[in-house]
């Protein structure tokens, strides 16, 4: 078992503190599974044991992966995920970490986007940086050569452009996203990119093709045995055939999925799936 002062001279053989590093894996793989609350410890563990370690990549990766990102896909807590954003690519400038301060340009202007949108505010300027810094970070990631984790990238930035109700700049984003997630079977946000797509079929008025992919969406969240996702596409559909009148259907379904659920009760995704089966 890792020992944070027998193994932290490890850092200097692989980089970065491989127990910190496991530790945020652990954490991301629960998340996905819908073990919130043993994703959140496992995740503040690693900061925790981050703060105690004078190793300037370790500490911008942890804020990077075990700050910003939970904030974002699972919490949406965005000033949380600002403030470890903001970390990550002041250290990745001050120490000229190119896959970080690509990675934090990216999820800082998805940041700006999303605040914009969750605040009910439509200001051209900042939607506009928005989008900037994140074709920047992925320019970056591009001129490097990096492409762990580019089908996320697309994904969130198709989502961006859909909230933004530019449709066809969402469009154009999803389908690099699956085509990237397909051809390098980087399968881990399959299910996520199918979710998206159902909801920018409902935008476009084509029910069928959106009740689809919420399908296809679950079926495959549930072949990983990714419980979150399953339930974020589960209440894309349930929210559908509500419209439809279908309340019976819906209540079933997520009755099925929230299951996994019964001791979650901080998570948004959760609190979106209680109201509709309400």
């Amino acid at each position: 078992m890792y020992d944070p002062v027998s193994h932290q001279p490890f850092v200097y053989d692989f980089g970065q503190d491989p127990g910190i590093g496991s530790l945020i894996w652990q954490g991301h793989v629960r998340l996905h599974m819908g073990q919130l609350t043993e994703a959140k410890r496992c995740l503040q563990q690693a900061l925790h044991w981050t703060s105690s370690l004078d190793h300037p990549y370790t500490a911008a990766f942890s804020h990077l992966l075990a700050g910003c990102t939970p904030n974002l896909w699972y919490l949406r807590d965005l000033k949380a995920a600002m403030s470890h954003v903001q970390m990550a690519l002041g250290l990745a400038k001050e120490n000229s970490f190119a896959y970080i301060l690509a990675a934090s340009t990216f999820y800082l202007g998805y940041i700006i986007v999303a605040t914009e949108v969750q605040q009910g505010r439509s200001s051209p300027g900042e939607i506009e940086e928005g989008f900037e810094l994140m074709r920047q970070g992925m320019a970056q990631e591009a001129a490097i050569g990096s492409k762990g984790g580019l089908s996320s990238r697309w994904l969130l930035l198709a989502d961006a452009h859909r909230r933004c109700g530019q449709i066809d700049q969402a469009w154009q984003a999803l389908q690099q996203g699956a085509a990237e997630a397909n051809g390098r079977q980087e399968l881990y946000f399959e299910a996520e990119i199918l979710r998206v797509k159902g909801a920018l079929h409902l935008l476009t008025r084509d029910a069928d093709l959106a009740e689809g992919c919420f399908q296809q969406a679950i079926r495959s969240a549930r072949r990983q045995k990714a419980r979150l996702w399953e339930l974020k596409a589960a209440t894309a559909l349930c929210r559908h055939w509500q419209q439809q009148g279908n309340q019976d259907q819906a209540r079933q379904l997520l009755a099925d999925v929230m299951r996994w659920f019964d001791n979650e009760f901080t998570s948004p995704d959760v609190l979106d799936a209680q109201a509709l089966a309400a």
